[in-house]
């Protein structure tokens, strides 16, 4: 097989070549978002912020203040009733909890009832359930049968 692929258009400088025998072979050759480096700086980031030296991070780099989306502001609240005995969050590809700890000043006071689930790799599911212990915040490899109140698809 034969990997070939060369786009340069304006700013656009991806650009794949090599032989390969297989696909398997060529990712061996690659890097990407299963990279263990990629995690490591993830999870000491969400350890930074768990210890409470920010206030959240996204893709391993730390924030110190809220800055909230307006569209996760609306999505949350449009999605929450203060009559729900629980308000339960799906999370697909939330990393390890990142939106989560972004948008908790929304949500604090019902922290309580909240649950936030996270969908993620098996690698950062396992780092999850080995470092990040936390009551309402759960990581699963696939997506949980049960009802939720708000999916985001990361």
């Amino acid at each position: 097989m034969m990997l070939t692929l060369n786009r340069k258009k304006k700013n656009h400088k991806i650009w794949y070549s090599g032989n390969f025998s297989t696909w398997g072979k060529a990712l061996l050759k690659s890097g990407g978002y299963s990279d263990k480096s990629i995690l490591e700086k993830v999870l000491n980031s969400t350890q930074e912020v768990i210890n409470g030296n920010a206030t959240y991070e996204q893709d391993s780099v730390l924030f110190h203040e809220s800055q909230i989306p307006s569209y996760l502001i609306s999505a949350i609240t449009l999605s929450h009733n203060s009559s729900l005995e629980f308000y339960k969050v799906l999370d697909w590809g939330g990393s390890l909890g990142s939106l989560y700890f972004r948008t908790r000043p929304l949500w604090l006071n019902h922290e309580k009832n909240t649950e936030w689930h996270v969908v993620e790799q098996d690698n950062f599911v396992s780092a999850a359930k080995d470092s990040i212990e936390l009551g309402n915040l759960f990581f699963h490899r696939v997506t949980p049968d049960e009802n939720f109140d708000l999916c985001i698809f990361s």
